[in-house]
Parts: C-alpha cells; structure tokens; sequence
C-alpha cells in the first residue's frame, strides 16, 4: 500500500488544459519531483509504519508499528528495523537485523567499480522512465483552480483534479486513474507539492470483486517538507484503507508513513573493501 499511494503521489501531477500558465507550471512540479526521487537516494532516514485496525465505530481494535533507518548502499538501499511494537525488538532481532545489513554491505562492496556504476545508471533510468510516464498520463485528469491559501505560513495555489470523462486507459494499471479524485496544494516559489489529498470515488473491484475491493471513501493524504534547502521529500502519508477481502471480511485501517531524520549521506565504502 505505501508504494501505491506513493507512486499517486507523484503521479497525480496532472494538466488543466484551460490555462496555459498552469500547464507550464504543473510540467516545473514534474521536473522537481523528478528532482527529488533521484536526491532521496543520497539521504539516510527513518520511516515508521503505523497501522491501526479499526472497528465498525471507529475505535481501534490493535495497533502495530514498524520503524525502519533507511540507509543508501553501493548497490541500492537497505531498510534496517531498529523498533517494533507491540513486540519489542529483542536483542537476538537486533544482532539479526544488523547481521541482514553487514551481509547485504559485504555483497554490494564486492562489486566492481563498473557494477555500481551500472547500479546507478538503472536507479537514473528508473528516475527517467517515471517522469516519461508521468507526462505521458497528464491526460487522465482536469484541474480546477481554486482560491489561492496559506499552508504552514507559505502561500500556496490550490488545485482540485477529478477523471477526465472521455480519458480511455492505455493499460489495465492506468484504470486506477480514473477512480481518482482530490486536491493538491503546490508552493508556486519552489514548484514543489506541500499536500496532496486523494480519494477515491469509485470502488476499485479485484477481478470483479471476486478477491475484493478498495471501497469509495478511501483516502489518502501525503505532505512533503524541506530539506537542507535544497530538496523536497515526504513528511507524512496517511491513508484511510476502506474495503474487503473476497466476499465476507470487511476491513477498516489508519495506515500511517512517518519520514524523519533524513541526513544527507556521502557513499564511499572505497577504504572497506
């Protein structure tokens, strides 16, 4: 769930064909969020997973939680549990955790010089082909213009989205799309998202909801923040999942993405090999 709603987030930079001006500026946000894929591969941070399943009233029936030090390797990134709850890590789990990560540095350190450069080349390319697709799907929404706002003391422009009704799906993953509406809030200085909220107002059927469904009213919302001055990554995801498995259980959860600690982080294992 939080690669879905973290792909919308950055695939939901979409066109409002009227004005020229905001499709020019919408097309500065892409270019950033690019931006700001490819620079989050040089930070370490911490991401908590909170997931709370929820009654029919709305009170939570049991909470968990994950923390994870997200860490840059020289052949990808490592994600390193450091908490749990309501188990507490032990101490056993945390000389395993580090074991996973000592044998997953000792791998990536024996690549060759050319192997790690291929390594980074896909991650450039992975980056290149998400804005191609990001641009190539622009089409499957209108905007709206609303007032313009002030968010955490920064003006920012408003804009609603919803489905364009004559947009046709160029794949069965592009079908989403058009389940999909919400606003976003965009820092016209830097060009950089401060809010998106998403929801869906359609339900989203699994095989015709045979292996169930994402409900109507499902919704998410996502902020960014800055960092060092110089890029913007996510702060805070919280989804309200709504739905069920197959045709008896109904599910209800408060999944939250909490992002903290991020610190910039110069890879050179060069002297540990």
């Amino acid at each position: 769930m939080k690669i879905l709603f973290t792909i919308l987030l950055l695939m939901i930079i979409v066109q409002s064909e009227p004005v020229d001006d905001t499709w020019t500026f919408l097309l500065k946000v892409v270019d950033n969020q690019e931006r700001n894929q490819a620079l989050q591969w040089q930070y370490i941070y911490q991401e908590t997973i909170t997931n709370e399943h929820l009654r029919k009233d709305g009170t939570v029936a049991k909470l968990e939680s994950e923390t994870f030090e997200v860490i840059p390797t020289p052949g990808g990134v490592h994600r390193r549990m450091v908490a749990r709850s309501p188990k507490p890590l032990s101490a056993g789990d945390e000389r395993e955790e580090e074991k996973k990560f000592q044998r997953q540095l000792e791998k990536d350190l024996k690549l060759s010089s050319d192997e790690r450069e291929e390594a980074l080349e896909q991650f450039k390319n992975r980056v290149g082909r998400f804005r191609t697709r990001l641009r190539r799907d622009i089409a499957a929404f209108n905007f709206t213009p609303l007032p313009d706002e002030d968010l955490n003391g920064r003006p920012v422009r408003v804009l609603q989205f919803s489905p364009r009704p004559d947009y046709v799906p160029r794949s069965r993953s592009n079908k989403v799309l058009t389940l999909l509406e919400g606003t976003m809030w965009i820092d016209p200085e830097h060009y950089q998202i401060l809010k998106l909220h998403l929801r869906f107002n359609k339900d989203m059927n699994f095989f015709l909801g045979l292996f169930g469904r994402v409900s109507k009213g499902t919704e998410a919302v996502a902020t960014q923040k800055r960092v060092d001055d110089d890029v913007w990554l996510l702060d805070n995801i919280d989804v309200m999942l709504r739905g069920r498995f197959y045709f008896f259980k109904v599910y209800r959860r408060q999944i939250t993405y909490s992002y903290s600690d991020y610190e910039k982080f110069e890879m050179n294992y060069e002297d540990e090999k």
